[in-house]
């Protein structure tokens, strides 16, 4: 039994883990949808690879990490996939 025990241990901790991965994961994503709510004005007359020059927010204002990717390679906007969004978790 305390085999069983300490396996389930481990276990627990390795899911415990990934719960803190996707709980910043989540912040991170909840953090780059307000940032871009700032964007919607920008949709109109800029494109993409315009975001890294951006000067529309606030200079203050954090740019969350998955918004700075995309400001620093637009082109990847193209190829942004889950599993993408699963490596940013990490």
């Amino acid at each position: 039994m305390e085999k069983m025990r300490a396996l389930y241990e481990e276990k627990l901790e390795a899911a415990r883990e990934q719960v803190r991965k996707y709980a910043a994961l989540e912040k991170e994503l909840e953090a780059s949808l307000e940032y871009l709510e700032g964007c919607g004005v920008c949709e109109t007359e800029h494109v993409v690879s315009e975001c890294k020059s951006c000067e529309h927010h606030d200079s203050s204002t954090e740019v969350p990490e998955l918004v700075s990717g995309l400001r620093a390679n637009p082109a990847s906007t193209t190829t942004l996939s889950t599993s993408t969004l699963q490596a940013a978790a990490k």
